[in-house]
């Protein structure tokens, strides 16, 4: 291997240790987020238990159910609904909290790692979540009310396909919550759920797409305050389960700067999990 196909390697193993770190330190944060809310839906479920199949009704005063339900009609879907836009609108900062905290730890590890790998002389500017490079990035892409609201309607949706098939069948109130529970921890009899496999796929999506914006952030004020000239390359884990495009992307080699890639990003990820980072070095001229 020759010394700058090594510093590559070397380069994408500090990056790869570096965002596997923090996904793990910040992991349990959506992982106890999920949790929280699948109990809240449950604890707002179980004012409704009276308007399931008989099997599970409890003797409870009309005060409980603060006399706005009619003991003779059964469960809709529209109730649930109702439980839901509570329960979201209940939980949306929390989730936005979460996912902005990903996004600043990110970003701050991938300027710190830009630092820490640009070999050239060392420039004397400050660049952090302040400057406006910063600050303008997180303006468009932090904790954006689009994307929470996207993750909270696939949250919605898996409930509703679930509650829909329990109220076809008539299922009792315990047969539901369980079902429900079963959502969160085991989607479509896997043994992941939303509290695990969307926990990490969102985890390791925003902390790997600010960080790659921090990286870059500090490379274009590099370029911009210290005159240096960069160029890039898309590096990815070169096993088997790469993408063909991102190996297209990788076979552009080094390119310059703000040239997109062959599948038209400037930088990864290209997709929720994308395993490359961008390389970059000082042009030669």
């Amino acid at each position: 291997m020759t010394v700058n196909k090594l510093r590559e390697a070397t380069a994408y193993t500090i990056k790869r240790r570096e965002n596997d770190a923090l996904v793990k330190k910040h992991l349990p944060k959506i992982k106890t987020f999920f949790r929280a809310q699948r109990d809240l839906y449950l604890d707002r479920l179980a004012n409704y238990q009276n308007l399931f199949p008989e099997s599970n009704r409890v003797d409870r005063s009309a005060d409980y159910y603060f006399k706005l339900i009619e003991q003779d009609r059964q469960m809709t879907l529209r109730d649930f609904d109702q439980i839901w836009a509570a329960v979201d609108k209940e939980t949306f900062g929390d989730l936005q909290d979460v996912v902005t905290g990903y996004e600043e730890a990110g970003y701050k590890s991938g300027i710190k790692t830009g630092g820490d790998l640009y070999e050239g002389p060392k420039v004397n500017f400050a660049f952090d979540l302040d400057n406006p490079r910063a600050v303008n990035w997180f303006a468009q892409n932090g904790g954006s009310v689009d994307y929470i609201a996207g993750i909270q309607g696939t949250t919605a949706d898996r409930l509703k396909t679930v509650i829909t098939k329990g109220l076809e069948e008539n299922k009792t109130y315990d047969q539901m919550a369980r079902d429900i529970k079963a959502t969160f921890n085991r989607f479509n009899g896997s043994k992941v759920g939303i509290t695990n496999s969307r926990a990490r796929t969102i985890a390791v999506n925003e902390i790997g797409n600010a960080y790659e914006a921090g990286n870059r952030g500090f490379i274009d004020e590099l370029v911009s305050v210290g005159g240096v000239k960069m160029e890039k390359m898309w590096e990815n884990s070169h096993d088997d389960d790469v993408t063909p495009e991102c190996e297209l992307n990788t076979e552009d080699g080094w390119i310059p700067l703000n040239q997109p890639h062959t599948s038209g990003h400037q930088q990864p990820m290209r997709f929720p999990r994308c395993r490359c980072f961008e390389l970059y070095r000082e042009a030669k001229i």
